[in-house]
């Protein structure tokens, strides 16, 4: 139906320039019609004009239509109007094309923003980059995780990290440790597969810190491990103790004239009263580790973190003046916060004493308890003490239960601290500078 609108158009518009040219052959004939002459002459210019306008437009628009496409410009519009009926169906199936490849950019846009919007909210970090380190996409995982605002390179990264990107091969999987200015030591896990995209080859890594997995694992193995010897050595304590006690108490109700040997029965007695001594204390000591391994589940209501922080500061300041050493306090933030308080001031008091006993033979005796935010919102506390410090052998084993760098330690206030943590969804790492300083810092996640 169009080609013969348009056929038509055609047809009438050749008639009409056929017309006037006879009309201007008649008119030249005759010399008296000169003006007639050039009024024709102007009409057959406009005639032909617009037949080339009218052949070429449906050209130019079917140009138009195809630069569209090719350049996914759909803002022109193909209503056109005053060219006439023949046109109109064309029009009309190009502004339903134009229509139709509107929709599907905006699919593909609500699309992109949804996934851009799960990639940057997924709590894996992920990271892609060119062959040459440009950094194409990171996500507020990604860069959290490797401590970094913004990057464009990933040589702009620490060296091992960065070495460890470029060197990672598709369907590798590599571990690192990485240290933050912050102390905040993370266990990260990076996982790398390449891929091309208009002939560029790009990586992409994605990053876990799979070291609250690691410690997680590493406390319910000791805590295992607790059971398995509690049950033990209650079964064999709990016998000793009461077999002493019984000896001791027939040894001393006894007269000398029964036994033979007073040297031999003194020696007995005083063997059994230390046995029985010594099994009353392993009883104790197996009842302090029972509790290691039965921390109830914490209680937790929202509070502001500075009464928390006033709180276990008054409780401890008089201690610390009366040892004379200098408890500062350095708060930058105010946020409240879901903690079990109990437990948590349990844990920095607990931090607090042995940074005490830290101090204890240092000149002039400082520490310093400070709080702050960092940028992604995270609750750090810290304390700081100027004493000896740790050395390396013993900072990788100061969360082991049990362990203690005191002669008169437990051995169970900082994995009982850890796991309290743990229970928070927190962590708490120290570092320390032989020395100088060591510093043990608690973390919460926002």
């Amino acid at each position: 139906m169009v080609f013969k609108h348009f056929r038509w158009g055609i047809t009438w518009r050749v008639l009409v320039l056929s017309l006037e040219s006879l009309a201007l052959m008649y008119s030249l004939s005759d010399t008296s019609l000169i003006f007639t002459s050039i009024l024709i002459g102007v009409l057959m210019i406009i005639q032909i004009i617009n037949l080339i306008n009218y052949a070429e437009q449906m050209n130019r628009d079917l140009v138009d239509f195809f630069e569209s496409v090719k350049y996914s410009d759909f803002t022109k519009n193909f209503k056109r109007k005053g060219k006439g009926s023949s046109f109109n169906e064309v029009y009309e199936a190009w502004e339903e094309v134009v229509g139709h490849f509107n929709e599907i950019r905006r699919e593909k846009e609500e699309h992109r923003r949804y996934l851009q919007m799960v990639v940057e909210h997924v709590g894996i970090g992920l990271i892609v980059f060119r062959k040459d380190g440009q950094v194409e996409m990171i996500n507020k995982a990604g860069k959290e995780l490797l401590n970094c605002i913004a990057i464009r390179n990933i040589d702009s990264l620490p060296g091992e990290i960065s070495e460890l990107l470029d060197e990672l091969k598709t369907g590798q999987r590599k571990m690192h440790v990485f240290q933050s200015e912050d102390y905040d030591d993370r266990y990260l896990s990076f996982f790398a597969t390449e891929f091309k995209r208009k002939g560029q080859l790009y990586k992409l890594v994605s990053i876990q810190n799979i070291r609250q997995e690691l410690e997680d694992k590493e406390t319910e193995a000791w805590q295992d491990l607790t059971r398995v010897l509690t049950h033990e050595i209650m079964n064999s304590i709990t016998p000793i103790s009461s077999l002493s006690g019984t000896i001791n108490q027939l040894l001393n109700n006894g007269s000398k004239d029964t036994y033979s040997d007073d040297e031999t029965m003194e020696d007995i007695k005083e063997g059994v009263q230390t046995i029985h001594k010594r099994s009353e204390g392993l009883i104790q000591f197996v009842n302090d580790y029972r509790d290691f391994t039965k921390l109830q589940k914490p209680n937790l209501k929202n509070i502001p973190v500075q009464d928390l922080l006033n709180r276990v500061y008054n409780l401890m300041q008089k201690t610390y003046e009366e040892q004379g050493i200098t408890l500062k306090n350095e708060w930058y933030s105010s946020k409240e916060i879901m903690v079990d308080d109990m437990l948590l001031e349990q844990v920095l008091i607990n931090l607090l004493k042995n940074a005490m006993e830290a101090v204890r033979d240092v000149e002039k005796p400082e520490v310093t308890l400070k709080c702050w935010e960092d940028f992604y919102a995270n609750l750090h506390i810290s304390v700081t003490d100027n004493g000896a410090g740790i050395n390396k052998d013993e900072m990788n084993k100061i969360f082991i239960p049990f362990y203690s760098t005191k002669k008169d330690g437990s051995g169970i206030g900082l994995s009982l601290s850890r796991q309290i943590m743990h229970l928070h969804g927190g962590s708490i790492t120290a570092q320390s500078e032989p020395g100088k300083n060591t510093t043990f810092m608690l973390t919460l996640k926002s």
